[in-house]
């Protein structure tokens, strides 16, 4: 489910102002003319290599670095797009809580999503759907495998 990594963060160079990086996927809901949801940008160079650098060498192809941005307060129970096991290194946090869930019926509802992905399984549960199995609140400069 989920696990915290005695691994500390490695010191990141900063992210260049000038560099905006490009989209690998979101998902969320387009309302009113704006998107609300996660984006997840691509890492590469520097960055990549350092944070690669933290996994063991025969890994390190099966990962790839996104930089994960969410851009509304409350992210709802969702289903990944074929992500099997995410390491995610904490930057900035805003004491967000992540909660980790069992579907109570098989077959519940998913809301689908508007994403860049044609073949996404991704989708959204309705919180009555659900049981909470277990939270995680992290703190920046940590490292955190999520199932």
């Amino acid at each position: 489910m989920f696990a915290r990594f005695d691994t500390p963060l490695p010191r990141l160079p900063r992210w260049p102002r000038d560099l905006t990086p490009a989209l690998r996927y979101r998902f969320g809901k387009t309302m009113g003319g704006q998107f609300y949801g996660i984006s997840y940008f691509i890492v590469e160079g520097e960055i990549e290599s350092l944070l690669l650098g933290l996994l063991p060498e025969a890994l390190r192809p099966l990962f790839s670095c996104s930089y994960l941005m969410a851009n509304y307060h409350d992210i709802p129970p969702h289903i990944d797009n074929g992500i099997q096991l995410s390491i995610n290194y904490y930057v900035v946090t805003a004491d967000a809580t992540t909660s980790f869930y069992r579907v109570r019926q098989p077959g519940a509802a998913v809301e689908r999503l508007d994403n860049n992905d044609a073949d996404s399984a991704a989708g959204l549960y309705r919180r009555q759907d659900l049981d909470v199995v277990g939270t995680v609140c992290v703190q920046p400069h940590e490292v955190w495998a999520l199932d």
